[in-house]
């Protein structure tokens, strides 16, 4: 049964008996663009897990000759919906993105929640869920089905500061966060949301914008053959990037 076709799903974490206790540390310190560049293998801050976009951890307890112990530490009901996310995981808390933009933190030894965001939505946007998320500094940033861009207190789950980017195209994508930016793409159709944008990790200023569509006056442009702009349509980029 694939998961995005599933109406109730349980994310299940599976622990060698031998992995240790790291946990929820109280006093929490602050993810630094040296962390990002050199992630710790106990950590994982992005969609892809580093800025070259991996997709593997470094962590090298559980091997072939003991993958065999590995047994069920504990469970939790996620909200109804689609989803295709990747949890985050910093300093024993686990940051998992629930379909509808709702937010959880939980302590990743026993899955207890430490706290919860939950969106408000229009009535009438269905099927919202997202990849995943991004640490950095003391912040969690997340797209919303609205159209926003969020930064969440990481400590807390209160929104520090939000963004409206564009609320006709579909976020569904990862932000990946580097030298200080928030970059972020989208789903894109008939030219709703085909672009790239930066914005300041510290207060959601829009840096810049880069289409992926050939604009008139850009060089590629011709090679639309004056199609209109609006009826134009490319590969949206809904997934994370990597940073070099």
């Amino acid at each position: 049964m694939k998961s995005i076709c599933i109406k109730y799903i349980s994310i299940a974490f599976l622990f060698w008996i031998m992995i240790g206790t790291a946990g929820a540390n109280s006093e929490f310190k602050p993810v630094t663009d040296t962390m990002l560049s050199n992630p710790p293998a106990e950590n994982w801050l992005g969609h892809r897990g580093n800025l070259a976009g991996w997709g593997y951890s470094s962590l090298n307890q559980i091997t072939t000759k003991n993958v065999d112990s590995l047994s069920l530490v504990w469970t939790s009901a996620m909200e109804p919906g689609r989803n295709e996310v990747t949890p985050l995981v910093y300093d024993g808390v686990l940051y998992l993105l629930n379909p509808n933009n709702i937010v959880q933190a939980m302590d990743a030894r026993n899955g207890d929640l430490l706290w919860e965001y939950r969106r408000q939505l229009p009535e009438e946007l269905t099927l919202v869920f997202g990849r995943s998320m991004a640490i950095y500094q003391d912040k969690l940033f997340m797209l919303s089905g609205d159209g926003y861009l969020l930064a969440l207190d990481i400590r807390t789950g209160s929104v520090i500061w939000e963004t409206l980017v564009d609320a006709s195209a579909l976020h569904r994508g990862a932000p990946i966060v580097a030298d200080g930016k928030v970059f972020t793409g989208r789903g894109c159709g008939k030219y709703k949301g085909c672009f790239i944008s930066a914005h300041d990790a510290n207060n959601g200023k829009e840096l810049w914008r880069r289409s992926v569509i050939a604009l008139p006056g850009e060089p590629g442009n011709d090679t639309w053959g004056g199609f209109p702009l609006a009826k134009r349509n490319a590969l949206g980029v809904w997934g994370a990037g990597s940073y070099d």
